[in-house]
């Protein structure tokens, strides 16, 4: 999780600074296809960059998996055949948790995206940006990965990282109202 989101970061920054350090800003926002239509092509880069590195991290994640335990074979037996999910009650298939795991984890990189999208709006240079995504998103991300709860509470990193298939929806409930805000400003 880690590794996507300073992917992200290094991806998604320079996006909107760009502008700001050509120049390029007053004029791009006094065209009709400026306002508008570039913004909308932004997000589109922003979509498409986030799905990329999810996928090259977590299929790299998967085929390692695959390896090490043998083939995914069983999608369709129910969850609680797992040890860890032994005692409970959802009524889900191990295909079902897989997907829900991994959808969640795109949603929360989306939102990280946005977040970073955002802040580099407020920035003039790439390299502001960049440092401004590391503090903001990597920072925490990285005192939540050696244990710090105050890390856990600030970073993106628990809901990307976490194994769980439904986890406390507090952190999540956060994020995604942090990534629809940014996305909205």
């Amino acid at each position: 999780g880690l590794i996507d989101l300073l992917f992200i970061i290094l991806l998604i920054a320079p996006i909107m600074s760009q502008e700001h350090q050509a120049n390029m800003h007053t004029l791009l926002h006094s065209t009709l296809a400026g306002r508008a239509k570039l913004w909308r092509r932004k997000q589109l880069l922003l979509l498409l960059c986030t799905i990329l590195s999810f996928v090259m991290v977590y299929s790299t994640e998967l085929m390692k998996t695959a390896w090490l335990y043998g083939d995914f074979s069983c999608f369709s037996a129910p969850v609680s055949s797992l040890d860890i999910f032994a005692f409970s009650e959802l009524n889900m298939t191990v295909g079902g948790a897989m997907a829900t795991l991994y959808g969640r984890r795109l949603l929360v990189l989306l939102c990280s995206a946005e977040v970073c999208f955002f802040l580099s709006e407020l920035c003039r240079k790439n390299t502001n940006a960049i440092l401004l995504g590391c503090g903001l998103l990597i920072f925490p991300a990285a005192l939540a990965a050696i244990g710090s709860g105050v890390g856990e509470i600030l970073s993106f990193l628990m809901p990307v990282a976490q194994a769980d298939i439904f986890p406390s929806l507090f952190p999540l409930a956060v994020l995604m109202v942090l990534g629809v805000a940014s996305a909205v400003f």
